[in-house]
């Protein structure tokens, strides 16, 4: 293995209605929040416990989290990723756009979506 490298990953292309992706922002809405520097309209966490919108800087805890799990299959999926991610699988921060999916922590990008009817 040629450790000067990294190794190729390959990224999931994801075709994603725009009826799929209102559910996504609908899942935010009621607690979306934006951060000025962010170049990501929607951020959220997830975890063993489930996935819910970051409303705030920092740790949340439990008792501030509205659950948005099953509100949407991009969403859902996405989280699944996320997990599996290396240093992930206790969960953390995911942001969307109209093109994909993004580690919030390093702005890794997680996977590709296109926009359909």
């Amino acid at each position: 293995m040629n450790l000067e490298q990294p190794p190729q990953i390959a990224l999931p292309n994801w075709s994603v209605t725009l009826v799929d992706f209102n559910r996504l922002i609908a899942a935010a809405q009621p607690r979306l929040i934006r951060f000025p520097e962010a170049p990501f309209p929607l951020v959220f966490s997830c975890s063993a416990n489930g996935i819910w919108p970051v409303t705030r800087r920092g740790y949340m805890p439990p008792v501030e989290r509205s659950y948005v799990d099953g509100m949407s299959d991009v969403l859902d999926a996405i989280a699944r990723l996320m997990m599996r991610e290396p240093n992930s699988s206790i969960g953390g921060r995911f942001s969307v756009t109209f093109d994909g999916a993004y580690r919030t922590r390093d702005f890794v990008l997680l996977a590709n979506f296109e926009l359909t009817a």
